[in-house]
């Protein structure tokens, strides 16, 4: 599945811990790669990988859930309606992350979108019109 709309706005990047370097609201979009390893696999990844990224960008607690379930959350929460909510996600984790987020009750057009080799390493969802 290929994303078909292209955003064209101006970017302003931020530092901060997930949404709290934000505090404007409502948001037209929120795009993400949050870290969505489980600390079990630390060993089993390349060392090229493992041994260069900080832990803080890699790993997160929850089987590698935490971190995106809380922006999941917190997103719902900043997005305008119809707003954009879009995850880079472990390919392991997918469907999983897919779940989460439609379950979540504030967003739909939940969607797992592939990479370029045909991955699932994408969820995209819109936020919901009404409440």
């Amino acid at each position: 599945m290929r994303c078909a709309q292209v955003l064209r706005t101006p970017v302003e990047l931020r530092a901060g811990s997930l949404l709290a370097g934000v505090p404007e609201r409502p948001l037209r979009a929120v795009v993400s790669n949050p870290p969505y390893i489980s600390w079990n696999e630390r060993d089993a990844l390349p060392p090229s990988v493992r041994d260069w990224e900080p832990a803080v960008a890699l790993y997160s607690d929850g089987d590698g859930m935490d971190i995106t379930a809380r922006l999941v959350r917190d997103a719902g929460a900043a997005l305008e309606r119809s707003g954009l909510l879009a995850l880079e996600v472990d390919v392991r984790r997918a469907s999983l992350v897919a779940e989460l987020v439609a379950t979540d009750g504030a967003y739909d057009q939940v969607q797992v979108v592939l990479d370029l080799t045909g991955r699932e390493r994408f969820v995209v969802a819109r936020r919901r019109e009404a409440e």
